[in-house]
């Protein structure tokens, strides 16, 4: 042991020594201590995997406890190091030091502090230590609790934690990079600007700041709970490793349970999370786009609520354990592989969400075999030896209906992310495959998965706690009839052809959303009515009842206020809106209001009120009267971007039975407002349209024929053929140009666009370049200030966000439930 140590030590200090001189020969600086608590972070954690390797190999020696001190102690300073570089590059990022390339890329002076913590997650170097952090977090409650599991998981998580401390490592080893360094001075990052040839001491004044989208609170702690999540997935794969590698194969599944239930609790809040960060900040009106960033995490929670299932079924039956080790490694692997799609930059083309590539793709595919090699190799080699019953399982029994939900899931996440993968495929075969319409076919196929799995989770849980016989046939009937008659209420008072909500969905779609409706239905009403009749004595044991309670909640919120949305906004005047709403769609579905001018919109008389800009942020306000005279009034705001363009945020009513949702499209940018105010002359030919900023004049041709007193007098006579749109009004006008016999002085007579109180003069015929000019003066009493939006409203979206609740409450009470059970066992 001691030479063992010596030995190691020796080569410890050489790997130091050799990083610390690259380090110390581009750098001299404050964020020297950043890069210190890195490499720190790095070796402390190979020592910590290296320490409990061996503590694990030495079971029942004098040397195993020095192992596994050695380990535990090479663990905390890991995890303090990891606290290490986040404090220091908090403090960078608060103090606005932005010699720094992250700083000034993801920073600005005028950004609150807890908008600070956001530049965090903006950039791939902060999310790697937030991912590091959590895992350092999740290590130290692991020291805590793993008893006899802890060399064996600490291994594990170290190795992990070794690979991202790399990812920051931002050096080169034998020509090859690895890592990117958050701690890097701009100059160093930018060596070729300019400046630096003037000034090599030169500091920016000001950072590019945080992307406007991202200052917004749920990005605050969306970002941080989804990192949670998968930082917390290692934890039930680490205990699957650790059962793999000492022939442990059942004993690994109750402690590692609770873990597991965690992970996909917490995961589905951060994704749940984004969901409603989208809806209120984004301006799609969705909640889920079906982006390849969201995809890459739905389908590992998929494999994880699938892994929930088979350990259940293992529990009771001792079925599925083969099935367990495969579920629970592949979400692992898949949570791995998700970091590849949106880290490695190959899905820049079609996700918003993805970051750029930093150079890391070849190591974060390292990341991705070394850890596939790891695990598939130990469970393909342990494989034969893993316990199978032959314990036959009928279609009555609760375990094939629990295997039945866990089949559909595995369908679920194997239809998402194959399709999701469409970049990769392309990457390596050099082809160009894409969905034509990835919202349609996505969306189609995961609604026929979820009424087969709503359906099955209601018979599921309906038999796991009835008796495993052939009359839970029987017992069904009852939920059966009361779902029927449950749904025939909604489908008769929402759903039904006639009413207005379903007029454009086509009777197709009517009959699946009915088929829906009935599987969400069923699974609310079948575990709502276990709960009051076997489960209502103790509470604590329902917590699978309340989350399919949730799941069906949910569907049906989803299926209403995205299948049944209606736009309230609608233009029935196409030529409102002009070039910028190029397709038939756009055109219907947006309008404009000039300020002080109600609109009818549905229900609603809707007035633009006026605007206030502070800063980047421009507030809108709108008012809203309904039928009854009430008033109610939402504030969309638009926030300048000079890097993204201007980002439109939403505003909502949230009502009991419907949001309304309202998002601008359109403002005029400073010089159509300053055209608006001011007489302009327009050279026209026929065809043409003129954009005033309050109207479209639209030049149709010339009349020779005008009506006027005297024609005699005049040598010229003609009238200029306009057709002026407006928002509520569209008219022919006819300036006339005249000119006076004996006279070279033209006139004319100007005419009014009644509903803009523009005049408008023809001013000059231009003969040679088939062209006139036209001229047109604002009446200064008409406000020019204008606004195109959008309106829809989005029924029983409260239904959804209800689901999401019951959801997190019944991991809640599963977690709670499972911790006791391990607990108690481990006493006895």
């Amino acid at each position: 042991m001691k030479k063992l140590t010596f030995k190691f030590y020796i080569y410890l200090s050489i790997v130091i020594e050799y990083i610390l001189a690259g380090v110390l020969a581009k750098t001299h600086h404050t964020g020297f201590a950043g890069h210190f608590f890195v490499i720190i972070a790095l070796l402390s954690a190979f020592l910590a995997a290296y320490a409990y390797f061996f503590a694990e190999q030495k079971t029942n020696t004098p040397e195993q406890f020095t192992w596994q001190r050695m380990g535990k102690l090479s663990f905390y300073l890991h995890a303090s190091s990891v606290l290490g570089i986040g404090i220091t590059l908090f403090y960078l990022i608060h103090t606005h030091q932005y010699q720094y390339f992250y700083v000034w890329n993801h920073s600005s002076n005028d950004l609150p502090w807890y908008y600070m913590i956001s530049c965090f997650w903006e950039g791939q170097e902060g999310s790697f230590w937030l991912w590091m952090f959590w895992h350092a977090f999740i290590g130290w409650v692991l020291l805590k609790t793993s008893q006899r599991f802890e060399n064996r998981v600490l291994t594990i998580l170290s190795a992990c934690q070794f690979v991202l401390a790399s990812m920051l490592l931002g050096t080169y080893l034998f020509g090859v990079k690895v890592g990117s360094d958050p701690f890097i001075l701009m100059k160093d990052a930018n060596p070729d600007l300019p400046v630096y040839k003037i000034n090599p001491d030169f500091v920016p004044k000001d950072g590019k700041g945080l992307n406007p989208l991202l200052q917004n609170y749920w990005m605050v702690i969306h970002p941080p709970t989804l990192f949670l999540g998968f930082a917390l997935m290692i934890v039930p794969f680490a205990y699957s490793m650790a059962g793999l590698w000492k022939k442990e194969f059942d004993s690994w599944i109750k402690p590692a349970m609770p873990w597991n239930i965690l992970a996909v609790a917490v995961l589905g809040l951060g994704i749940l999370m984004g969901g409603y960060w989208a809806y209120v900040t984004l301006n799609f009106g969705g909640y889920w786009n079906w982006d390849p960033v969201e995809n890459a995490s739905y389908v590992p929670w998929l494999i994880g609520v699938a892994g929930i299932h088979t350990m259940i079924i293992y529990k009771h039956s001792k079925n599925a354990l083969r099935t367990t080790f495969i579920l629970i490694i592949t979400a692992w692997m898949l949570i791995l592989y998700s970091t590849f799609l949106t880290r490695s930059g190959i899905l820049g083309n079609s996700s918003v969400h993805s970051f750029t590539d930093l150079g890391l793709s070849g190591q974060l595919l390292l990341f991705i075999f070394l850890f596939l090699g790891l695990s598939v190799g130990l469970l393909i080699y342990r494989f034969r030896h893993i316990p199978i019953t032959n314990k036959e399982i009928k279609v009555y029994h609760r375990e094939f209906w629990l295997f039945t939900g866990v089949v559909i899931l595995a369908l679920s996440a194997f239809q998402v992310i194959v399709p999701t993968s469409l970049p990769v495929f392309n990457k390596i075969f050099g082809t160009n495959a894409a969905l034509a319409d990835p919202i349609q076919f996505y969306s189609e196929w995961q609604l026929w998965l979820m009424v087969l799995l709503a359906t099955a989770s209601g018979i599921a849980q309906w038999a796991f706690w009835q008796k495993t016989n052939t009359s839970i046939f029987k017992s069904l009937m009852t939920p059966l009839s009361i779902t029927f008659v449950f749904a025939a209420i909604i489908i008769l008072a929402v759903m039904k052809p006639e009413n207005e909500l379903t007029q454009h969905l086509g009777q197709l779609t009517y009959l699946k959303y009915i088929t829906l409706l009935l599987a969400a239905c069923f699974t609310v009403v079948s575990n709502t009515m276990l709960i009051f009749t076997i489960l209502k004595r103790n509470i604590s044991i329902a917590g699978g009842a309340i989350a399919h309670i949730g799941v069906g909640l949910m569907l049906i919120g989803i299926m209403f206020s995205s299948g049944y949305n209606r736009v309230i906004s609608v233009n029935n005047n196409e030529n409102e809106l002009g070039k910028g709403f190029a397709t038939p769609k756009d055109r219907r579905e947006n309008v404009l209001l000039i300020k002080d001018q109600p609109r009818q919109m549905g229900d609603y008389l809707v007035t633009y009120k006026g605007e206030e800009q502070k800063g980047i942020r421009t507030t809108y306000e709108i008012e809203f009267q309904q039928a009854n005279g009430k008033t109610f009034t939402l504030y969309p705001v638009v926030d300048e971007n000079p890097r993204m363009g201007d980002a439109p945020r939403p505003a909502i009513k949230n009502k009991i039975g419907a949001d309304i949702y309202v998002h601008i499209t359109s403002i005029p940018n400073p010089e159509a407002k300053r055209k608006a105010m001011e007489t302009r002359n327009y050279t026209v030919q026929i065809g043409d349209t003129i954009d005033t900023g309050k109207s479209y004049l639209i030049f149709e041709g010339l009349n020779n024929q005008v009506k006027i007193e005297n024609p005699q007098q005049y040598d010229i006579a003609v009238g200029a053929k306009i057709k002026a749109i407006g928002t509520k009004q569209i008219a022919d006008v006819e300036p006339i140009y005249l000119v006076e016999k004996n006279s070279n002085t033209p006139t004319g007579q100007d005419v009014e666009f009644k509903e803009t109180g523009e005049i408008i003069r023809f001013m000059q015929i231009l003969p040679e370049q088939r062209k006139i000019v036209l001229q047109v003066e604002p009446t200064k009493s008409v406000n020019a200030d204008w606004v195109v939006l959008k309106a829809v409203r989005k029924p029983m979206i409260n239904v959804l966000w209800l689901g999401t609740g019951l959801l997190m409450i019944g991991f809640g009470l599963a977690i709670s439930r499972r911790i006791r059970e391990y607990r108690k066992e481990r006493l006895v």
